[in-house]
């Protein structure tokens, strides 16, 4: 799986550097070398269960599905600098005043 996903985030990496831009995998794309590990997850699974031609047709309709889907629907995961502890949903008042700090029995807003 490693080695799956190394071939798959190196070779856009070293394809971005050739064209002078930032390696996609440093963010602002749609997700992209967490469809190369579920890529390789599927073709382990299956090589293992005996079916190695099943996995690489499985893997490459995965990865294209996913690969589409993150593209239509705009999925991306948080970069570095947009990533922000927040609330829990369905957390309750106790969980949202954990994240932010927030002594019991204290409002938020004074």
């Amino acid at each position: 799986m490693l080695l799956g996903t190394i071939t798959a985030v190196g070779g856009g990496a070293i394809w971005d550097l050739l064209l002078a831009r930032t390696p996609s995998i440093f963010g602002g794309t749609p997700l992209y070398a967490t469809v190369a590990v579920l890529v390789s997850v599927v073709m382990v699974v299956c090589s293992r269960i005996g079916a190695p031609t099943v996995g690489v047709l499985a893997g490459i309709a995965v990865g294209i599905a996913l690969r589409l889907a993150a593209f239509h629907w705009g999925w991306r995961l948080p970069g570095s600098r947009d990533w922000r502890p927040g609330p829990v949903k369905g957390g309750g008042p106790d969980m949202n005043q954990r994240w932010n700090h927030q002594p019991r029995g204290r409002s938020a807003h004074p």
